[in-house]
């Protein structure tokens, strides 16, 4: 059993647009995995990775590998959903 739980985040000017230049970024990244797999259509993980971690590692440097991963296998499940056939 889930439960989404909502919080208020108290942050510094500062650190609100550090936040959403982390959302841009990852909206960035999402999009561009999501449409490489539904081009090509596949929704492996293993495939979309070797297809797109190095170009996207290089354009996108400042984020961290395990956060690059989180985004693609979301775009993977949700590639899933579709009929890519």
């Amino acid at each position: 059993m889930e439960k989404t739980i909502k919080l208020k985040l108290d942050l510094l000017e500062k650190d609100k647009e550090t936040l959403r230049q982390t959302m841009t970024m990852s909206n960035e990244v999402f999009n561009e995995i999501a449409a490489y797999g539904f081009e090509h259509h596949i929704c492996s993980k293993v495939s979309v990775h070797k297809a797109t971690y190095y170009s996207i590692r290089s354009k996108y440097p400042e984020i961290p590998s395990s956060i690059l991963q989180g985004i693609r296998d979301v775009a993977c499940e949700a590639l899933k959903g579709l009929d890519l056939k």
